[in-house]
């Protein structure tokens, strides 16, 4: 009896031993479960925040006067904008002046290294980039035309970066750009190359002046020698209709003048009676022109 007492109580306790694991087995599958979902919706790994390219604004109110020479201590490449003195809000009063600027570096940089310059040289806090291209291009709100606008020969440049590289053209900007250069050929008459790349130089040293230095000037040239022939073509056949017009204007007084000179004759009625002076003058200027 005693010994079957300690059975029953063995079994007993070795069922609990047994149901225990098992509980803690499925309490270890919840959990392992539970972290991986959490992994994946990256709730149990820090995101990796920093990045190679920053942006923020510089108040020339507040900002230290030798900000510049602060950044490039860093010995970075780095783009500052012109100055916005012209923005507008959206209540219509003026945004306060300010320059854009964009930090480009070689590898990741954290927030609170960025953080560290902008608080020397007394800037409001930092920005990520997503477009290198699109800042530089808001620099000066070339997609923005409702925008004050500003020009690209202001931006500079430090530290060996290419603004020029940054705003290259895409295929089909460059091909808008050359169809509206065609189309102000074609309106003003331009006849000469060096009429084109003046106007280029002068009123659009922004698209127009860089393109026609790196790529487009053999078709532009073809353009505006098109343009000279036309123009040429255009003379000669109003030239020639002129003086067709001459002749048969003519062809018509002759035929008047004879046709009173048979009637005078007719009529018995001496030459003299008729004043031939208007004839006579053009019977030479035509004879020259059509003999």
């Amino acid at each position: 009896m005693q010994k079957s007492e300690k059975q029953t109580k063995h079994l007993e306790a070795a069922r609990e031993t047994k149901a225990r694991k098992r509980e803690e087995k499925v309490a270890d599958l919840d959990a392992h479960e539970k972290v991986i979902s959490a992994e994946k919706k990256g709730n149990t790994k820090k995101k990796d925040e920093r990045t190679r390219n920053w942006t923020f604004l510089v108040y020339p109110e507040s900002a230290v006067e030798n900000w510049r020479d602060i950044i490039n201590q860093d010995r970075i490449q780095w783009i500052e904008s012109p100055l916005h003195d012209a923005d507008m809000n959206g209540d219509d009063t003026e945004k306060k002046s300010h320059w854009h600027v964009l930090l480009l570096f070689d590898g990741n940089k954290s927030f609170e290294q960025i953080k560290d310059l902008t608080d020397r040289i007394n800037s409001p806090i930092p920005q990520k980039v997503a477009s290198v291209k699109g800042l530089v291009r808001y620099m000066v709100h070339m997609d923005n035309p409702e925008k004050a606008q500003y020009s690209v020969c202001d931006i500079k440049a430090y530290g060996g970066i290419s603004v020029a590289d940054l705003l290259k053209p895409t295929s089909s900007e460059r091909y808008a750009i050359i169809r509206e250069m065609m189309i102000y050929v074609e309106e003003k008459g331009i006849t000469e190359m060096y009429d084109l790349i003046k106007y280029a130089m002068n009123e659009r040293m922004d698209d127009w002046f860089p393109l026609l230095c790196d790529s487009c000037a053999y078709i532009m040239d073809k353009a505006v020698k098109s343009m000279w022939h036309k123009r040429q073509r255009e003379f000669y056949e109003a030239e020639s209709r002129r003086r067709e017009r001459e002749r048969k204007e003519f062809e018509q007084g002759k035929k008047e003048y004879e046709e009173k000179m048979r009637n005078a004759n007719a009529n018995g009625m001496p030459k003299d009676g008729f004043d031939i002076s208007e004839f006579t003058e053009c019977d030479v200027k035509c004879d020259d022109e059509f003999t």
